[in-house]
């Protein structure tokens, strides 16, 4: 949930609802509790891999980055630019929960972690950073392209409500409940036809739960619709949904790995370079540090 808080639903319930034990078999329970060691167990064995998968998808994903940004043809690359920024935040919550949860679940459950699963998951915390840093690097290239990207996906949207309000008009029974459709697809279209803030998003969002009715779009449309209505949430809100992806303030209640990973790296000084990514980690517990209350 948040630092080293881990939530357990079979726990809380058998807390929070009176009797519960008395319906439940004790296997039942035991069987929880196993099963909970045994995802463990097959993290810890898999660790390694999905570090070395993580390792090069990362990579690639950041040597693209690199030469899209650096191509001078802005407007046929769009879809590729805004494929790669929303694949970047999706490798960073995919990190951040392998790392959160792995971590969080040898706390709870009071089992140590080898000195193999300590270096992959701090080689993990640096492909984090690594990611919000490439980010921050190409912030003003970024930036520009977000500009455009958003005006291209709304005018994708637009084009499918557009092809909408032409099947409605096209119906011949022209109804109370066609003429709400179309109010609603209308509205959807105006709030789409400017800066696209939370409030236009959610106007939109809830115009259509009243403009997909009576077959105003096919099912791939208005799968479509909804995946560019993603995408675009995706985009207007990066560096809110980066910042919570890359937060890595959690690491202090597992400061304890610290001087582990620190010996690694003055005993095998190959790629002392990236010590800065995990000083960029530490410096995110600055923060709630601040905020916190300290008692003399």
């Amino acid at each position: 949930l948040t630092g080293n808080i881990v939530w357990f639903p079979n726990d809380f319930l058998l807390n929070k609802i009176k009797q519960a034990d008395k319906w439940l078999d004790k296997k039942s329970v035991l069987a929880v509790k196993q099963f909970q060691l045994q995802y463990l167990q097959q993290r810890n064995q898999a660790l390694a891999r999905e570090t070395q998968a993580y390792h090069l998808q990362v990579a690639a994903w950041m040597v693209k980055v690199e030469s899209t940004l650096n191509q001078k043809n802005l407007m046929e690359d769009l879809t590729s630019r805004c494929t790669l920024f929303i694949q970047g935040i999706l490798y960073a919550f995919g990190l951040s929960h392998l790392i959160k949860t792995t971590m969080n679940l040898h706390v709870s459950m009071n089992k140590p972690m080898t000195k193999t699963a300590v270096l992959s998951l701090c080689r993990l915390i640096e492909l984090l950073k690594a990611i919000e840093h490439t980010f921050h690097r190409r912030t003003m290239l970024i930036a520009d392209s977000i500009h455009h990207i958003t005006q291209h996906l709304c005018f994708l949207a637009m084009t499918g409500i557009e092809t909408a309000k032409k099947r409605v008009k096209s119906d011949k029974k022209y109804s109370d409940k066609a003429l709400d459709v179309m109010s609603a697809l209308i509205l959807a279209e105006n709030a789409l036809n400017g800066s696209m803030t939370k409030e236009r998003r959610l106007i939109i969002n809830l115009a259509m739960c009243v403009g997909a009715q009576m077959k105003a779009f096919k099912d791939d449309e208005l799968t479509n619709f909804h995946l560019i209505m993603k995408k675009l949430d995706m985009i207007c809100d990066i560096r809110q949904r980066l910042h919570a992806a890359c937060d890595c303030s959690f690491v202090y209640w597992h400061r304890v790995v610290f001087p582990l990973y620190v010996q690694d790296v003055y005993d095998h000084a190959v790629d002392a370079q990236r010590i800065h990514y995990m000083f960029a980690a530490l410096r995110d517990c600055v923060a709630p540090m601040q905020h916190s209350v300290h008692l003399d």
